[in-house]
Formats: structure tokens, sequence, C-alpha cells
């Protein structure tokens, strides 16, 4: 073999092993590492509306505080909500009109809310239950005759204050 074809073999082995080493860098380059996928935003949460015709009762923590909310909203005959007076006591509420004991009601003590109304149909709602430290159960227990009695089951007594938020009656308390 003459000089100048060992010196091309040289030549083309060293030129092989050179991109053998390097992978080829024309394409055998290593990718970088996608970027990670940004956290997905917690999901809103949101309440159900309620049912024409029907009254919403739901409890939750809002702040330091724990809230029930009457929202009566889904009554369309509904014109006007005013508050008339409220109170607690240890008197269980009854069901409006035939006195019967509202059953499933929890608590010791009770947050009795009386409202008078304008256009309200005779409906009532709950007990509902909620997981809540204080507030355990709300129902509308009367409404009859442009009057309404909300009662919340309570485990302690409270401080508390009622609003009426346009249809919405909202009930914040803390322990006492």
């Amino acid at each position: 073999m003459s000089v100048r074809n060992t010196l091309a073999v040289v030549l083309g082995s060293v030129a092989f092993s050179a991109l053998a080493l390097t992978g080829c860098s024309a394409g055998a380059q290593e990718q970088p590492p996608a970027p990670a996928a940004a956290p997905a935003a917690p999901a809103p949460v949101n309440f159900a509306a309620p049912k024409k015709g029907e009254i919403d009762i739901r409890g939750g923590k809002h702040g330091n505080q724990e809230r029930v909310v009457f929202d009566f909203s889904a009554l369309p005959e509904l014109s006007e909500v005013k508050l008339m007076k409220h109170e607690v006591n240890k008197q269980k509420p009854v069901w409006g009109g035939s006195g019967e004991p509202v059953d499933g009601m929890k608590g010791s003590q009770f947050l009795h809310v009386l409202l008078q109304t304008n256009g309200s149909p005779w409906v009532t709602a709950g007990p509902e239950t909620f997981d809540l430290p204080t507030a355990e159960s709300g129902v509308v227990n009367d409404n009859e005759g442009g009057t309404v009695e909300l009662t919340v089951g309570l485990d302690a007594g409270v401080k508390y204050d009622v609003e009426v938020q346009g249809e919405k009656v909202v009930i914040n308390m803390t322990r006492a």
C-alpha cells in the first residue's frame, strides 16, 4: 500500500472515530428537557344554583367565621325579605302549622330567625347538615302567611350577625 493510501486510510479512520465519539454532532444532539407543565389552577368552588321553586341552604367557613346562607333566589314569586327578629335558645324547631318536631336537626341550641316576606309561596326546606364545628344543621321550618322561620342548629353558644342581602339571608357566627 502506498504512503498516500495509508495516509488516507489513517485520516479516514481518525475522522470516523471522531464522528463516532461526538455522536455525529449534526443529528445526535441531546435534546434539552421539555419545560415542566404549569400546575393546573385549582377548580373554582361553585355552588349549584337552586332549582326553580326551591330554597337553597348551605354552610361553610368564611375567614375565621362560620357562615350559613338561606338562598331564596329561586322563588320567582318572592319580592321582598325583611328581618323581623332572631334569638338563640334550646327550643327545638317544629314544622309550622302542625307543631311536629323537625327530625334530622342537630344541635343543643338553636338560632331562630323570623322574616317577613312578600309573595313567598308556602315552601319549606331541609333540614340540611353541615360539616362545621359549631353550625350543625339548618332548616326553613315555617313559611306561611308572609312570615318565614329559619332555624340553625348549634353545638355551642355563638356570637352572630344576621343580614338580609337581597333574596339571601346570611348568618355569620363565631363561638361565644
